[in-house]
Protein backbone atom coordinates (compact mmCIF):
# COMPACT_ATOMS: atom_id res chain seq x y z
CA UNK A 1 0.00 0.00 0.00
CA UNK A 2 1.49 3.33 -1.05
CA UNK A 3 1.15 6.41 1.10
CA UNK A 4 0.59 9.64 -0.74
CA UNK A 5 1.47 12.90 1.00
CA UNK A 6 0.43 16.39 -0.06
CA UNK A 7 2.24 19.19 1.77
CA UNK A 8 1.02 21.82 1.88
CA UNK A 9 -2.50 20.77 0.95
CA UNK A 10 -4.92 23.29 2.30
CA UNK A 11 -8.64 23.19 2.62
CA UNK A 12 -10.37 26.41 3.50
CA UNK A 13 -13.79 26.29 5.04
CA UNK A 14 -15.70 29.58 5.16
CA UNK A 15 -18.47 29.86 7.73
CA UNK A 16 -21.83 31.36 6.98
CA UNK A 17 -21.79 32.94 10.41
CA UNK A 18 -19.93 36.19 9.57
CA UNK A 19 -17.43 38.02 11.72
CA UNK A 20 -17.92 39.03 15.31
CA UNK A 21 -15.54 40.81 17.65
CA UNK A 22 -16.23 38.12 20.22
CA UNK A 23 -13.58 35.37 20.23
CA UNK A 24 -16.27 32.99 21.47
CA UNK A 25 -17.61 32.80 17.92
CA UNK A 26 -14.31 31.29 16.79
CA UNK A 27 -14.47 28.80 19.65
CA UNK A 28 -18.10 27.96 18.83
CA UNK A 29 -17.28 27.34 15.17
CA UNK A 30 -14.18 25.33 16.01
CA UNK A 31 -16.05 23.26 18.58
CA UNK A 32 -19.00 22.68 16.24
CA UNK A 33 -16.89 20.69 13.78
CA UNK A 34 -15.16 18.53 16.41
CA UNK A 35 -15.94 14.84 16.36
CA UNK A 36 -16.87 12.19 13.85
CA UNK A 37 -18.71 13.09 10.63
CA UNK A 38 -19.99 10.69 7.94
CA UNK A 39 -20.33 11.95 4.38
CA UNK A 40 -23.91 11.42 3.24
CA UNK A 41 -23.70 13.18 -0.17
CA UNK A 42 -21.06 14.23 -2.70
CA UNK A 43 -21.67 16.47 -5.70
CA UNK A 44 -18.89 17.12 -8.23
CA UNK A 45 -18.20 19.89 -10.70
CA UNK A 46 -21.36 21.02 -12.46
CA UNK A 47 -24.90 22.10 -11.66
CA UNK A 48 -26.21 19.30 -13.90
CA UNK A 49 -24.01 16.66 -12.26
CA UNK A 50 -25.41 13.95 -10.03
CA UNK A 51 -25.29 14.08 -6.26
CA UNK A 52 -24.04 10.73 -5.02
CA UNK A 53 -24.88 8.99 -1.79
CA UNK A 54 -22.97 6.08 -0.32
CA UNK A 55 -23.50 2.60 -1.73
CA UNK A 56 -24.61 -0.24 0.52
CA UNK A 57 -22.16 -0.56 3.36
CA UNK A 58 -19.96 2.30 2.14
CA UNK A 59 -18.81 4.88 4.65
CA UNK A 60 -16.59 7.92 4.24
CA UNK A 61 -15.87 9.55 7.54
CA UNK A 62 -13.69 12.26 9.01
CA UNK A 63 -12.93 13.10 12.63
CA UNK A 64 -11.78 16.59 13.60
CA UNK A 65 -9.88 16.49 16.90
CA UNK A 66 -9.37 19.37 19.32
CA UNK A 67 -5.57 19.10 18.97
CA UNK A 68 -5.78 20.39 15.38
CA UNK A 69 -5.49 17.02 13.68
CA UNK A 70 -8.02 15.12 11.64
CA UNK A 71 -8.28 11.58 10.36
CA UNK A 72 -10.71 9.73 8.19
CA UNK A 73 -11.32 6.89 5.82
CA UNK A 74 -13.14 5.82 2.72
CA UNK A 75 -14.19 2.18 2.34
CA UNK A 76 -10.64 1.41 1.11
CA UNK A 77 -8.24 4.23 2.00
CA UNK A 78 -7.41 6.23 5.09
CA UNK A 79 -6.35 9.86 5.27
CA UNK A 80 -5.36 12.43 7.85
CA UNK A 81 -3.55 15.64 8.49
CA UNK A 82 -3.74 18.83 10.47
CA UNK A 83 -6.04 21.81 10.45
CA UNK A 84 -6.38 25.20 12.13
CA UNK A 85 -9.38 27.45 12.70
CA UNK A 86 -8.88 31.23 12.45
CA UNK A 87 -12.07 33.24 12.76
CA UNK A 88 -14.44 31.58 10.32
CA UNK A 89 -11.62 29.98 8.32
CA UNK A 90 -10.43 26.40 8.69
CA UNK A 91 -7.17 25.56 6.92
CA UNK A 92 -5.93 22.03 6.45
CA UNK A 93 -2.18 22.45 6.22
CA UNK A 94 -1.26 18.82 5.72
CA UNK A 95 -3.13 16.01 3.97
CA UNK A 96 -1.92 12.42 3.68
CA UNK A 97 -3.75 9.47 2.19
CA UNK A 98 -3.12 5.86 1.32
CA UNK A 99 -3.43 5.22 -2.38
CA UNK A 100 -5.31 2.04 -3.18
CA UNK A 101 -7.85 1.76 -5.97
CA UNK A 102 -11.06 3.00 -4.35
CA UNK A 103 -14.79 2.45 -4.80
CA UNK A 104 -16.83 4.72 -7.08
CA UNK A 105 -17.95 6.73 -4.03
CA UNK A 106 -14.36 7.02 -2.76
CA UNK A 107 -13.19 8.20 -6.19
CA UNK A 108 -16.00 10.81 -6.14
CA UNK A 109 -14.75 12.03 -2.73
CA UNK A 110 -11.18 12.51 -3.93
CA UNK A 111 -12.46 13.99 -7.22
CA UNK A 112 -14.51 16.60 -5.36
CA UNK A 113 -11.43 17.51 -3.32
CA UNK A 114 -9.49 17.98 -6.56
CA UNK A 115 -12.32 19.98 -8.14
CA UNK A 116 -12.45 22.36 -5.18
CA UNK A 117 -8.89 23.57 -5.76
CA UNK A 118 -8.73 27.34 -6.23
CA UNK A 119 -5.69 28.14 -8.38
CA UNK A 120 -5.81 31.80 -7.29
CA UNK A 121 -5.25 30.99 -3.62
CA UNK A 122 -3.64 27.55 -4.11
CA UNK A 123 -6.06 26.09 -1.57
CA UNK A 124 -9.11 23.89 -1.64
CA UNK A 125 -11.95 26.14 -0.53
CA UNK A 126 -15.35 25.41 0.87
CA UNK A 127 -18.20 27.42 2.33
CA UNK A 128 -19.24 25.91 5.63
CA UNK A 129 -22.73 25.73 7.02
CA UNK A 130 -24.03 23.75 9.97
CA UNK A 131 -27.73 23.24 10.51
CA UNK A 132 -29.61 20.49 12.38
CA UNK A 133 -26.42 18.42 12.82
CA UNK A 134 -25.75 18.49 9.08
CA UNK A 135 -22.38 19.96 8.06
CA UNK A 136 -22.23 21.17 4.45
CA UNK A 137 -19.02 22.13 2.66
CA UNK A 138 -19.54 23.80 -0.69
CA UNK A 139 -17.20 25.21 -3.36
CA UNK A 140 -18.73 26.20 -6.70
CA UNK A 141 -20.57 23.01 -7.63
CA UNK A 142 -18.61 20.68 -5.38
CA UNK A 143 -20.47 19.69 -2.26
CA UNK A 144 -19.92 17.45 0.73
CA UNK A 145 -22.75 16.86 3.18
CA UNK A 146 -21.88 15.27 6.57
CA UNK A 147 -23.93 13.98 9.48
CA UNK A 148 -22.53 13.27 12.93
Amino acid sequence: MKVKTFIPFSLLLFACLGFNDDDDQNSDLENSILGLWNITAIHNSSPQGRTLGPGDGEVIEITFKDDGSFMGSTSVNSFGGSYRVMGDLLTISEFMTTEVSDTFYGVAFYGALDDSFNSTTNFNEFKLSLENDILTLNFNYCLFRFRN
